[in-house]
């Protein structure tokens, strides 16, 4: 059951995963997830892992509500973690057919990940486009990421993205 963490900042909803990451890191050796989820460790720390997991946070950076509306514009875009962040945001401002947008509903979007500069996307994107968002994650991320995704420069700060489960 997921709980909602209304008016706190990403990084205060989501702090324990600074703390958590480094003890969890041993996993990472693990072949698959289920001998990951075996190991003493994780049974150790499921219980704050979940806390993290099923947490959703959310955040209102409009300037006032949104007027009531017959039909709404709803944007569906995998953001690939926010990786380019500074376009995305650009793309949304000045694209015609996206910047009227209703309801962006955003997949991939990381939090506190090294490969996306450790944004947490989802608010950040809320924040520059002057509009609400709610993050739910859907994993713990133990390291950078596939390919490329591991050169990032730095550590994740939180390791959590939130995608399609």
């Amino acid at each position: 059951m997921r709980t909602e963490t209304p008016n706190l900042t990403a990084a205060e909803a989501y702090a324990d995963a600074e703390k958590l990451l480094p003890m969890l890191a041993p996993l990472a050796l693990r072949r698959n997830s289920k001998d990951a989820l075996a190991d003493p460790i994780y049974r150790s720390l499921a219980p704050r892992v979940d806390g993290l997991i099923n947490r959703v946070h959310q955040s209102d950076f409009r300037a006032s509500d949104a007027p009531g509306r017959e039909r709404c514009r709803v944007v569906a875009w995998n953001i690939e973690r926010g990786a380019r962040f500074d376009h995305q945001v650009d793309v949304l401002r000045r694209d015609p057919r996206l910047a009227d947008c209703d309801l962006l509903l955003i997949t991939e979007a990381d939090a506190g990940m090294a490969r996306s500069g450790n944004r947490m996307v989802a608010e950040e994107l809320a924040r520059e486009l002057g509009m609400a968002q709610v993050f739910a994650p859907c994993y713990l991320a133990l390291g950078k990421g596939s390919g490329v995704e591991r050169d990032a420069t730095g550590a994740n700060r939180f390791g959590s993205t939130a995608t399609p489960c």
